[in-house]
């Protein structure tokens, strides 16, 4: 992608491409525009963020987190796909923050790479690299979980897998810090956005994802991004926005100006 990280002001603004096949779904770019607090929402990756000085990791959450943004700070990340988080920390998630510089958890070798991106032509690239790095021991059940708790709930999915459902919920926590029910509501409300991005109605998303009723759906999104699903699917600004909300300005009710942009898959 070969984005320089630096200071611009402005409005806030994000994009992402995809990175095609292996550890790493996307690399982003974001500007942070304005002082303010962004809202991610979980969908169980975990993404390293290089702040053009530091380092940092968001580890997967079953909530929304609130980050805090600087005016004008730009944030460059890779995206993993799920089922890789102990696989790149080293070590199980279970009891960390929702984020921390990386050298908490890789020690030297966090400060290392932090040098090569002081000085990295291609920062994205070198991110991807670093990814691929530091995979070891993938767990082969969990991350065949990932996959199928989008379309199913634990125990088909363990079944699926020819594994039980304890086995698989312990691997799942020890793996991700989330265990599989936790993971398949998550998949299940991306796929919820993800169906209001591509234009469907609210009753016709909730459908596709797989909820019960607006009632079940009413319950998801407000403990998963503290917002309603008329919200999140009638505000377009936001709907290419990734994993990332913007909070209102505080005192005026008000969402501040905020791009979205998703660069082409050759960019």
């Amino acid at each position: 992608m070969g984005v320089p990280v630096r200071q611009v002001a402005g409005p806030s603004r994000y994009r992402e491409r995809p990175a095609g096949p292996g550890p790493v779904r996307c690399v982003w770019i974001g500007n942070g525009g304005w002082d303010r607090r962004l809202r991610v929402l979980p969908d169980g990756c975990l993404d390293l963020v290089w702040t053009g000085a530091e380092l940092h990791v968001a580890i997967p959450t079953a909530h929304p987190v609130r980050f805090p943004v600087a005016a004008g700070a730009v944030h460059l990340g890779v995206r993993l796909r799920p089922g890789l988080v102990a696989s790149v920390l080293g070590e199980s998630p279970c009891g960390m923050p929702a984020s921390l510089r990386l050298r908490e958890v890789w020690g030297a070798a966090a400060d290392h790479a932090e040098r090569r991106l002081a000085t990295a032509e291609d920062a994205a690239g070198t991110l991807c690299a670093l990814v691929s790095e530091r995979l070891t021991g993938v767990d082969a059940l969990v991350l065949g979980a990932a996959r199928l708790l989008g379309t199913g709930g634990p125990a088909a999915t363990a079944a699926r897998l020819g594994t039980s459902e304890r086995t698989l919920r312990r691997r799942c926590v020890q793996q991700l810090g989330l265990g599989p029910k936790q993971l398949h509501r998550i998949l299940r409300f991306q796929a919820f956005l993800a169906a209001t991005e591509r234009g469907a109605g609210l009753a016709d998303a909730a459908a596709r994802a797989g909820y019960t009723d607006q009632a079940h759906l009413a319950r998801e999104c407000a403990e998963l991004a503290s917002a309603r699903p008329g919200e999140l699917a009638r505000r377009p600004r936001i709907r290419r926005a990734g994993r990332n909300i913007q909070d209102r300005q505080r005192g005026t009710g008000e969402h501040g100006p905020y791009d979205v942009h998703r660069a082409d898959p050759g960019a």
